[in-house]
């Protein structure tokens, strides 16, 4: 039999108690989960982190002081883009928070609660490299793959891609239909059209699945 790859993997948390859990935990999943580094936060982790080649992953709490996770995400893909990072939220579904995240280079989220069967499927998911979402935010969109032949322009009209591209960044849809100098009725019209033809249960959805069929540089986004 094959022996498993060792996932090595960091942890950052400020809180030390459900940090000390979550690295138990983490170990009881799997004998090929090594937590190798932990740390209180982005700062306390960059500063004292001299290996980055050792490490699979890293699991990081979105709240911190000092540098919080969006942050730490966003040092790590400009430095160790390859290097794939899970947060973990308190926020729930909240949609922006969420947009934040990807746009950090977030490569999955989970909330603090989470159940532990769920936390071995994303540690498995993200260290392979793959996106790991909530299913009841991103539905079917989460493996769906559109098909080399059916282009952008097949798709999309012009305004409907520009407001794809502008729902991938934090703006409300308000602000979203001035940025457009549309009407907010006309933005809801793009919406539940999106929703329809990619049957989408929500902005993340969508997001989803711009970011995976490379629709959307999220580089460029206001």
């Amino acid at each position: 039999m094959m022996e498993a790859k060792t996932i090595n993997i960091a942890v950052v948390d400020d809180h030390q108690l459900f940090r000390k859990g979550l690295i138990k935990l983490i170990h009881s999943l799997s004998d090929s989960y090594k937590v190798v580094f932990e740390a209180s936060n982005g700062e306390d982790f960059l500063s004292r982190m001299d290996n980055f080649d050792q490490l699979t992953m890293i699991i990081v709490d979105i709240d911190m002081p000092v540098m919080n996770g969006y942050e730490l995400a966003e040092a790590l893909m400009k430095k160790h883009p390859d290097l794939p990072v899970l947060a973990l939220t308190m926020h729930g579904d909240n949609e922006m928070s969420i947009i934040r995240m990807i746009k950090s280079g977030v490569k999955g989220y989970l909330s603090k609660d989470i159940e532990p069967d769920e936390l071995k499927s994303a540690i498995e998911t993200v260290s392979s490299g793959v996106f790991h979402f909530n299913q009841a935010l991103s539905g079917k969109l989460l493996n769906m793959v559109i098909t080399d032949n059916e282009s952008k322009k097949e798709l999309f009209n012009d305004r409907e891609l520009e407001f794809l591209r502008l729902c991938c960044s934090e703006l409300t849809y308000k602000e979203i239909a001035d940025k457009m100098f549309l009407s907010p009725k006309t933005i809801d019209g793009y919406r539940a059209a999106l929703f329809e033809r990619f049957e989408a249960k929500s902005r993340v959805g969508l997001v989803l699945l711009a970011i995976k069929n490379r629709w959307v540089n999220l580089n460029e986004l206001p």
